[in-house]
């Protein structure tokens, strides 16, 4: 599944940017672009931050709007690290479907599934 910080990485290498580079074009702290590949960082979600990464690396900016959405969507959420918990392949199986569910069915979907395993967690399940 891609995400946001591979796809930021693979962009920034293929350009040969640095991430003080990047940095200093984009006003986005160095350590804060690295935590961000290296997945340790939720991806910034302001419009104008975006806007100037999709420029700079020539990259689809609908794309990227799209993988921080799901990204942050999901990663707020501890769904994913309760089902690994239970059954890593159903997890594996959340994560491939997420990855190719339409944007506009995945905030839905997700709240879905939050109401119904909070629901199941009050009998103690998750």
């Amino acid at each position: 599944m891609q995400t946001f910080g591979r796809m930021l990485a693979e962009a920034r290498k293929k350009k040969r940017i640095t991430l003080r580079e990047l940095s200093g074009w984009t006003k986005i702290p160095a350590s804060v672009l690295s935590e961000t590949e290296h997945g340790r960082r939720l991806p910034p979600q302001d419009e104008t931050s975006l806007t100037a990464l999709a420029k700079l690396l020539d990259l689809d900016f609908d794309r990227i709007k799209e993988l921080v959405t799901r990204e942050r969507l999901v990663r707020k959420s501890d769904l994913p690290q309760k089902l690994f918990r239970i059954d890593p392949d159903l997890a594996w199986s959340f994560c491939r479907a997420v990855d190719e569910m339409p944007e506009n069915d995945l905030e839905q979907f997700m709240k879905e599934l939050l109401e119904k395993f909070s629901d199941s967690n009050k009998g103690g399940s998750l």
